[in-house]
């Protein structure tokens, strides 16, 4: 009623699932009945099933990242300032930009994956290509972004990151050679992954 009230639609288009109002009570066969022309939009299909923000989100959540690049059409992403770390990884010989996870964001899980880097300005959409990038996903607190192609002072500026692959989950390691170690084959796989 309030619909009909307040903008007199010619029609309404809506998902093939869409529901609406109190209880999710609201369908297109509600609005047919109300006197309004709906059409209803069916279902984007990828992998013999609808895309849908709750499959995306399970994609991410088993880490599936390139799963959720196909189903978005463009790959997953966070953005923010960069700030100043421990620097641990840069006397590792890799440095990283360090950007606090967004709250309320999907979280995929702790490891090691390949991404895109965008520097300043900050692009609010999907991120494309940029820098190639090896992304390290602890199990908690902020990502790590190391660019494969260049070692440049990142702090204060604005990193927008797409996840790309899956590498491998995070992992304890019981030294420093065995982590340095663990990083240079990492960043061999990353390299390999865009073919540089």
């Amino acid at each position: 009623d309030w619909l009909v009230r307040s903008a007199d639609p010619r029609g309404v288009v809506l998902g093939y699932d869409h529901r609406f109002g109190r209880g999710r009570e609201g369908s297109a066969q509600l609005l047919r009945e109300k006197g309004l022309s709906v059409r209803e939009v069916p279902p984007v299909v990828w992998g013999g099933k609808p895309v849908s923000s709750s499959r995306i989100r399970e994609a991410l959540l088993r880490g599936n990242v390139a799963e959720a690049h196909h189903l978005l059409g463009y790959p997953y992403s966070i953005g923010g300032n960069v700030r100043e770390g421990r620097k641990e990884a840069r006397l590792l010989g890799t440095p990283t930009a360090n950007i606090s996870w967004p709250e309320g964001k999907v979280r995929p899980p702790a490891g090691i994956y390949t991404g895109w880097a965008h520097i300043t300005p900050r692009f609010p959409g999907p991120v494309r290509e940029g820098l190639p990038a090896l992304l390290y996903l602890p199990p908690q607190g902020e990502l790590e972004v190391h660019l494969l192609t260049e070692n440049r002072n990142l702090y204060g500026l604005s990193l927008r990151v797409g996840f790309l692959e899956y590498l491998r989950p995070h992992a304890t390691f019981e030294s420093q050679a065995s982590l340095e170690k663990q990083i240079q084959e990492d960043v061999a796989a990353a390299r390999r992954y865009f073919g540089l």
